[in-house]
């Protein structure tokens, strides 16, 4: 069906299915406790208009700019399907922002109000010099309208003023629905403007990529409503198909994978490598008999995935594919329902694949597509099917996209999914989209004979050597923290002879190896046996490598990058230029 606009999506999806599970909000406050609640349709649309003839009663007219200042839950969907009905625009700030970065957003949005999750994100909003704003709460809390209040007022107004009429229902498909700014990698966050058409575009190529047919499929959402990925591809498209969300904070996804019904996760890769661990750790723990046997049975299922997927005959595959289903069902069924009994699909995104992640989980017979775009592309626009998956692709363009190579290879892409350009950013718009309209997304990539894109850089990383090679550091980052030792490697080699590489250590990994290491980490992290291990895995992993885009010296930090000293976003990227700085004088002298 097509709508005219995402307020009548919703609506009209409430009045057809009523009395059918919208999504589960969780409400345990122990992180060690899931306690998923049913929110019906009806419910969720009877709370939605209540709380926007509220909002409007405060003052709040289409158009507006309200933030949303909260981690992923259910609460978090409800207000940002309030403010859109009413016609005002969602501007989504992630829950760790720092006090800078919020001041800046709220500034540059031009915020009439604002919603905070708890007390802990309003003192970081009072910190930010916010309190001229109209503040509300999610959570009860004093001298500020909490969202319970918000709704009794809604109900007041329809009392005296009869049943309150959204006036999102009359946004047309040029309106602005959302800003969304970017997590930044380098420089300060821009502001993304997001349409009705954008949203609408992007959830109908998303049905074409991920089909949701089964009545009791429903996805599990675990990452940051505020990053485009989770709120388009899961919040949106599962309000669209009619499916329940499950609500998850990250902290709980073992928990929520266990415990709910849900079949489809979206992540990102580190969270990925983390369950990973969670598993194999779960298999050491069981009593030698049966850890063997485990063992064993995944070790011969990652080698016939491996094989089904290097191969090119489609008899053969065919076969593999087979072998491999017999061996899951027999063996390994038992652990993948100890951990993801309902679990179909996982969606990765955010950041590129590593193969051995991909295999991993294809082997328990839990396949990982993985999808590729930007907050400007409203999250993916690039995917693999769940039925031809190449490993190491990001995937096929999706319905209604057209992908291209600039000269440079510079990724490009068309269609009405794109957006339109950046709040109070006009030099920095017109620069991203070239003279025939395609938008430059900054990536470097290549595209196979079958349509395949596979990513191989930022253009704006690459390394020039004192000998005129260009290198992607990304690339050669990727191939070595394949390791499941290193947690992160970050190479720099502009204008020198040889390239270097900043590494920080799995720590559960190698107090494995090492249990002398848990007692004195950070002088064990500069032992020669952690220089040796390192090593060999290095020079394992780039043995395949040209001798030019091989790392010749590196540093193990004993601390991870971290989001306090603004080494990473809040989507576990890597900032570069922050960690150079902070690094410069030990980088330089792996140089020297």
């Amino acid at each position: 069906m097509k709508y005219k606009n995402l307020t009548q999506l919703f609506f009209q999806q409430a009045e057809l299915h009523p009395s059918e599970i919208c999504c589960y909000a969780d409400t345990a406050t122990r992180r060690s406790e899931y306690k998923p609640q049913a929110w019906l349709w009806s419910v969720l649309a009877e709370r939605v208009r209540l709380v926007a003839a509220a909002l409007q009663e405060q003052g709040i007219a289409a158009g507006d700019k309200v933030g949303l200042f909260a981690e992923t839950r259910a609460e978090w969907m409800l207000v940002d399907l309030a403010i859109i009905s009413l016609g005002a625009v969602t501007v989504t700030i992630y829950p760790s922002s720092s006090v800078a970065e919020l001041a800046f957003i709220i500034e540059d949005a031009d915020l009439k109000a604002i919603f905070v999750e708890d007390k802990k994100l309003l003192s970081v909003l009072y910190e930010a010099g916010a309190r001229t704003l109209n503040i509300f709460s999610i959570e009860e809390q004093e001298a500020v309208t909490s969202l319970g209040q918000l709704e009794e007022m809604g109900a007041m107004v329809e009392k005296a003023l009869g049943r309150f009429q959204p006036a999102g229902l009359l946004a047309e498909g040029s309106d602005l629905v959302s800003i969304v700014y970017t997590s930044g990698t380098s420089g300060e966050p821009k502001g993304v403007l997001v349409t009705q058409n954008n949203l609408l575009s992007s959830l109908e190529s998303i049905g074409h990529f991920l089909p949701v047919k089964e009545p009791d499929e429903g996805l599990l959402a675990c990452l940051t409503s505020a990053h485009i990925f989770q709120r388009v591809a899961g919040q949106w498209y599962f309000l669209s198909v009619c499916r329940p969300i499950h609500f998850c904070s990250i902290e709980k996804l073992a928990l929520g994978m266990k415990e709910s019904k849900a079949t489809v996760l979206l992540a990102v890769p580190l969270i990925l490598e983390r369950l990973r661990r969670k598993i194999l750790q779960g298999i050491q723990e069981l009593p030698e008999h049966r850890r063997k046997i485990l063992e064993e049975a995944l070790h011969c299922s990652l080698k016939l995935c491996n094989l089904r997927f290097e191969t090119k005959n489609p008899f053969l595959r065919g076969f593999l594919f087979t072998t491999t289903s017999a061996v899951q069902k027999a063996l390994l069924a038992s652990l993948r329902d100890k951990f993801a009994p309902h679990l179909k699909l996982i969606v990765s995104g955010g950041a590129p694949l590593p193969t051995d992640l991909f295999l991993f989980f294809e082997s328990l017979g839990l396949p990982v597509r993985e999808g590729y775009g930007l907050t400007e592309t409203m999250g993916p626009i690039v995917c693999n099917t769940l039925t031809k998956p190449k490993v190491g692709s990001a995937g096929q363009p999706m319905k209604g996209v057209s992908l291209r190579l600039t000269g440079e290879g510079e990724i490009s892409f068309r269609g009405p999914m794109i957006f339109t350009g950046y709040q109070n950013k006009t030099e920095a718009s017109r620069a991203s989209f070239d003279a025939e309209g395609w938008f430059l997304t900054g990536d470097l990539g290549s595209i196979d004979e079958e349509g395949y894109l596979f990513i191989t850089g930022r253009k704006k990383e690459l390394i020039v050597t004192a000998g005129g090679k260009k290198i992607s550091p990304s690339f050669v980052e990727e191939k070595l923290i394949r390791s499941p030792y290193l947690e992160h490697v970050l190479v720099f080699g502009e204008g020198q002879r040889w390239l270097v590489a900043l590494v920080t250590l799995v720590h559960e990994k190698v107090v494995e190896s090492f249990p002398e290491a848990g007692s004195s980490w950070e002088d064990f992290v500069t032992s020669s046996d952690i220089r040796d291990l390192v090593w060999a895995e290095i020079e394992s992993l780039q043995a395949e490598l040209p001798e030019y885009e091989r790392v010749k010296r590196f540093l193990v930090l004993p601390q991870a990058f971290s989001k306090d000293k603004e080494e990473l976003t809040h989507t576990l990227k890597l900032k570069r230029k922050v960690i150079l700085k902070n690094y410069e004088k030990q980088v330089q002298g792996l140089f020297a």
